[in-house]
């Protein structure tokens, strides 16, 4: 069994000091730390970030102190030049990931995720290569035949590049045998960390060290559901190339989750936060209206979940709003209406850290980790969120009728709606939503299409992918 190099230092560290100060002669030496032999953790990150953060070795050591065993994983294992970046170094890590997984359940990605420029990087697919460049491009998504995804570091036995062509998950050409297959050898997760600093990578190993330490009293909290959900179109608005035959409302995937999974669930209560202004509002019973000052309010009080739905882009989601009928035409105009935001990386400054929850996002873009400070890293740097499922690229949907209660799941599609529901029941169920996501993966999709291999690539997991719903600081097994 493997001893992680960061393992020995707490041993010779702990033999010398006692409660965080020096030892003196006649001092009583601190017990050294037994050796955890529990599941592997990789902790992927940089010599850089390794050595400006402050906060990565307390994190490792209260890793252990739950008996996991950690390997901390840099240049100096992976090789590589440190000026290195982009998809050489992905295909680096990823060939030292495969010779050395064997031990290992989960890996933790500390670094920036920047597919060209990235110390640790995501790297560009291309699901939709059939798809027209500009059929989904506007002034932010230029592009909608590329994504970015962490899933290579996850299904470590497939060639994700099968056919050579330097253009990497193309669905039909990079699957089959020998290819994409999306089943992980590894459970995933990732701390979004930008430039190189470490005390980005610290604010968001406090948090987590935080929500580890939670008392089961204090963590009470998490028995509660957030569902802001936006209406994202308006019969009869028009829409790039058509116009939109119905109005789509995220509340009726909220209530249909009511309905199918939480109904079951009667130790756990929720706050339904709906579109409430405008000519057609939403038609479900909200709690509390939908903008944004109401949602920094409502999340601060803490939740366990959080599982939004609304237009989204790196850094914003929006409602549709018809303001008013001025012609009285009866036909939803884009002059009547609007798309106030609800939620921006800056709303999540204004969440009361100390009760972050796991977030389950129905946006488009907020996990496209190309640029920093979005959502889903801003909801892991202020404490807000614990771990976010999120989208790098234009998210598809799938086949599920949501506004008819009873309609079953889509199998065949993947979104992120299925794929996040899913999710929330394994956290619900007390399980690692990492794993969760990683299950949904192989369970859901099974069309095989590009959108579903579209939305099984995108769609990332950000933050430790082993904390539950019900971690605690009874986890721990070495005191």
């Amino acid at each position: 069994m493997r001893r992680s190099n960061v393992a020995l230092l707490y041993l010779a560290t702990l033999l010398a000091s006692c409660s965080g100060s020096r030892s003196e002669p006649g001092d009583p030496v601190a017990a050294p730390l037994p050796t955890p032999t529990g599941k592997g953790i990789l902790l992927l990150t940089t010599n850089q970030i390794r050595a400006s953060s402050s906060a990565l070795d307390r994190y490792v050591e209260a890793k252990m102190r739950r008996n996991f065993r950690v390997q901390v994983v840099t240049e100096d294992q992976y090789g590589g030049e440190s000026a290195e970046r982009g998809w050489p170094r992905a295909q680096r890590i990823r060939s030292w990931l495969q010779s050395h997984r064997a031990d290992y359940s989960y890996l933790l990605v500390v670094g920036d995720a920047h597919p060209d420029h990235g110390d640790v990087p995501m790297i560009t697919v291309w699901p939709r290569h059939e798809m027209p460049a500009d059929l989904c491009g506007n002034a932010f998504v230029t592009d909608c035949r590329t994504c970015l995804t962490d899933g290579m570091y996850a299904d470590l036995t497939g060639d994700w590049d099968l056919n050579r062509n330097g253009h990497p998950g193309e669905t039909g050409l990079d699957d089959g045998p020998g290819g994409i297959d999306f089943q992980p050898e590894l459970v995933v997760g990732r701390l979004p960390v930008y430039f190189g600093d470490g005390s980005e990578a610290d604010r968001i190993l406090e948090h987590t060290m935080e929500y580890m330490d939670q008392t089961k009293q204090q963590a009470s909290y998490r028995r509660s559901v957030l569902l802001p959900a936006a209406l994202f179109y308006v019969k009869g608005q028009a829409l790039a190339n058509s116009t939109a035959y119905a109005t789509v409302d995220g509340a009726s995937t909220a209530e249909w989750f009511l309905h199918n999974v939480l109904a079951s669930r009667s130790s756990f209560s929720y706050t339904r936060m709906y579109e409430m202004e405008g000519i057609v509002p939403s038609t479900w019973p909200s709690d509390v209206a939908l903008n944004e000052d109401n949602l920094a309010a409502t999340w601060s009080q803490g939740y366990g979940v959080i599982f939004w739905m609304g237009h989204g882009l790196q850094r914003e989601v929006g409602r549709v709003v018809w303001n008013a009928d001025a012609n009285s035409n009866g036909i939803p105009e884009n002059t009547e209406m609007s798309s106030p935001l609800f939620l921006r990386s800056v709303t999540l400054e204004r969440v009361t850290p100390g009760k972050p929850g796991f977030v389950v996002a129905v946006s488009c873009e907020v996990g496209n980790a190309s640029n920093p400070y979005h959502l889903a890293q801003s909801a892991l740097l202020n404490g807000a969120a614990i771990g976010v499922i999120g989208s790098s690229g234009v998210t598809p949907g799938d086949g599920t009728v949501y506004d008819k209660l009873d309609s079953p799941m889509d199998q065949e599609g993947f979104g992120a709606t299925n794929a996040g529901i899913e999710v929330i029941k394994a956290i619900l169920d007390g399980k690692p939503p990492a794993e969760g996501f990683a299950s949904a993966r192989v369970s859901l999709g099974t069309s095989g299409n590009a959108e579903a291999y579209a939305g099984k690539m995108m769609l990332n997991y950000f933050g430790d992918p082993t904390l539950t719903i019900d971690s605690s600081i009874d986890d721990v097994v070495f005191k």
